[in-house]
């Protein structure tokens, strides 16, 4: 059986990630519906993860012979994680989820700064700033709240 590389690891990790993200931003997209500008935000960052998810999958495709699988899978596991944390305060669980979004940025930027594939890099250089802006929900939306 042949070992993955530390790259293909990183990218199944990567594209698992995102999966879960699409999952569980649409869910909070659904539970925070009457809160309009939050859930359509919600609704796109699902979008992007989602297009994230595809833009790794492809990658593997044409780097390693086959495209990632259990994309549906790892988004159900995302939709569970935000029914799991629905009772939770939106300020608790927005904190928590903008924490995991900035150590995705700070993935990223190290993979930027490396000796990697030119190819992966220009994939997470595209993701970037999606990361960047789901990273910052939090502070957007309590800051706002509080002023």
């Amino acid at each position: 059986m042949k070992t993955a590389s530390a790259e293909q690891r990183k990218i199944r990790e990567s594209f698992r990630m995102e999966c879960v993200g699409a999952g569980m931003y649409t869910r909070l997209a659904r539970q925070y519906r009457r809160h309009g500008p939050i859930s359509e935000k919600f609704a796109r960052f699902s979008g992007q993860e989602a297009m994230h998810g595809r833009l790794l999958s492809e990658y593997h495709r044409r780097n390693y012979g086959r495209a990632l699988g259990g994309g549906r899978l790892w988004r159900a596991v995302g939709a569970i994680l935000a029914i799991v944390m629905g009772p939770v305060p939106l300020k608790k669980k927005m904190k928590r989820i903008s924490a995991i979004e900035r150590r995705a940025v700070e993935d990223i930027r190290a993979i930027l700064s490396g000796d990697g594939d030119e190819g992966f890099a220009s994939i997470v250089k595209q993701i970037l700033p999606d990361e960047v802006e789901h990273a910052s929900l939090y502070v957007e939306i309590f800051h706002a709240v509080n002023n």
